[in-house]
């Protein structure tokens, strides 16, 4: 490994988060409802494994998932239906990643119960939003939840 790969895998994670910043303000730009476009497999894979590197390097697995969403114009139903498949895939990959390190330890699992709550919550407050609000407005906030995130992480 070379003396710059730190500094070279920082660089390039600030780029991907701004990439991802970028894209959300992008989003929030365009038209409130749009057409459903067509995928093809490539993009869907394309996707995927983005969603997958972002889950790996910074713990957000469901950002460009959800911004390819929100692009194609998808109504909030099918952006959740999608959505919520691929959050759990990564997050069972990240738990059996943790475990086949050995890093699922007793002050993990700990951690995990302080949030469960919160979580809770949270998860309860976004499916009330959900079924409450049009695809438009669901669409928007995630767009600049998103946003809010890949800058807050570009700050922190």
């Amino acid at each position: 490994m070379s003396e710059n790969a730190p500094s070279d895998f920082v660089n390039g994670l600030l780029s991907l988060l701004a990439l991802i910043v970028l894209g959300g303000v992008w989003g929030l730009f365009q038209p409130a409802s749009r057409e459903p476009k067509p995928a093809g497999r490539a993009d869907e894979l394309l996707v995927g494994l983005t969603g997958g590197l972002t889950a790996g390097l910074v713990g957000a697995s469901a950002v460009v998932p959800a911004l390819w969403c929100a692009w194609h114009g998808l109504s909030k139903e099918r952006q959740r239906a999608i959505m919520q498949p691929f959050i759990l895939v990564m997050q069972l990959a990240s738990l059996t990643s943790l475990t086949a390190s050995g890093s699922l330890g007793g002050s993990l699992l700990n951690d995990y119960g302080m949030l469960l709550l919160p979580l809770l919550i949270g998860v309860g407050g976004g499916v009330t939003c959900f079924h409450f609000f049009p695809s438009r407005i669901v669409t928007r906030a995630v767009l600049l939840l998103v946003t809010l995130s890949g800058l807050a992480l570009l700050l922190a």
